[in-house]
């Protein structure tokens, strides 16, 4: 298998009607990248995966597929292999047929197309379904036909459009790790598009967020969590998302102001904090994780935060999710949530003592969006992607 890039150049997708629904997209798809396109409804996720299809026109800019320039090439010229979010299967084949409909219609002896449909059959699990039709089949076994019937040509390149929004959550989990599995054995590119961002998190070697038609950001999954770069990735990705709070920079004392609750900060923060004009537009972000209660922080042994970082709360809302707790709590005017220990047994009403861990704080442009602390916070990324 060669390897082949995809690169986009100011890609554009417009409408008759006006609407730009993709803009100036630049991007390098790696050979053999799991790379996945997220971002909420109408973002332009399927769009651009779509153009690379070839089954949407480019208004304008550039797809170049290894050393083709491909706008202008036919989907079957391309070389690419698609799996669709509604299975796209013949309901009147059987399994069999549905995967090996493929090279059938490319003429491949019949001998060959046989031993290709049980090779891939074994790899997805589907040896003992071949005569079933698609009708006769969960969910998840009819995905994996679909998926089937596109890697039984060894496409060099896959292209998965929503390919689990149908399963329930326990399929989609399933069918997370027989992707991961799949890919590693195949060692193909994969370009998938899905709105669930766990999905994203746990199946892409990159990830490209978008909004409104724009890249947000690519990177790995580690750096889009812990260095977002505006607050629109910051509380796209993460579950639960991170909580926002209107602040302002009190630069003499080292503390952000928050409503009437003030947080100091530690001799890092402190100092990144002066290269920023003490503004009142500002909005710092706290993921769940990064508030911590009383169990959390001993058990942490986190003797560094003190009271300066130390607020009471009233709990409005407990959740048991098992091996943690969620709580939920009114904080400036916002409802926020933070991750507890399960030893932390808090209910509605109950007033609780919560540090908040500095160190793991964003600050962004209330205009803007811009995460001030990235650049800042952009080495540290780098150095835990690259462990």
């Amino acid at each position: 298998m060669t390897e082949t890039e995809i690169v986009l150049k100011n890609v554009c997708k417009v409408y008759d009607n006006g609407f730009e629904a993709v803009r100036d997209v630049n991007l390098q798809i790696r050979p053999k990248e799991f790379i996945i396109f997220v971002g909420p409804s109408g973002c332009g996720k399927s769009t651009t995966l779509r153009m690379i299809a070839g089954l949407e026109e480019i208004s304008s800019g550039e797809l170049w597929i290894g050393d083709v320039l491909a706008n202008f090439l036919e989907p079957k010229e391309r070389e690419l292999s698609m799996v669709f979010q509604n299975y796209a299967l013949y309901p009147n084949m059987s399994v069999y047929k549905n995967i090996a409909f493929s090279l059938e219609i490319r003429g491949v002896k019949k001998a060959e197309v046989d031993k290709r449909v049980k090779e891939t059959a074994k790899l997805l699990g589907l040896e003992e379904v071949l005569d079933r039709r698609p009708k006769d089949l969960s969910g998840g076994q009819r995905q994996r036909v679909a998926i089937g019937n596109a890697i039984i040509r060894n496409p060099e390149i896959l292209l998965m459009d929503e390919p689990l929004s149908n399963l329930d959550a326990k399929l989609r989990g399933q069918m997370r790790v027989e992707l991961a599995k799949l890919h590693e054995t195949l060692g193909n590119t994969i370009i998938y598009v899905t709105h669930d961002q766990t999905e994203a998190m746990t199946l892409g070697t990159r990830i490209v967020v978008m909004n409104e038609g724009v890249i947000q950001q690519v990177d790995t999954p580690e750096r889009l969590y812990d260095n977002p770069v505006n607050q629109f990735v910051a509380g796209f990705i993460g579950s639960p998302a991170m909580n926002f709070i209107d602040c302002t920079i009190q630069r003499n004392a080292a503390v952000l102001q928050m409503g009437i609750e003030r947080i100091g900060c530690n001799a890092k923060i402190a100092g990144w904090l002066e290269d920023i004009e003490k503004r009142s537009d500002l909005v710092v972000g706290i993921r769940p994780e990064a508030f911590l209660d009383e169990y959390r922080k001993e058990k942490m042994q986190r003797d560094d935060l003190g009271d300066d970082q130390k607020m009471i709360v009233t709990i409005t809302h407990r959740e048991l999710l098992g091996n943690e707790v969620l709580l939920y709590f009114d904080f400036c005017g916002k409802n926020c949530c933070m991750k507890a220990s399960v030893d932390n047994y808090a209910k509605a009403g109950n007033m609780i003592p919560v540090w908040v861990d500095v160190n793991k704080i964003h600050l962004f442009d209330k205009e803007t969006g811009k995460n001030l602390f990235y650049e800042k916070n952009f080495s540290i990324g780098k150095e835990k992607a690259n462990r």
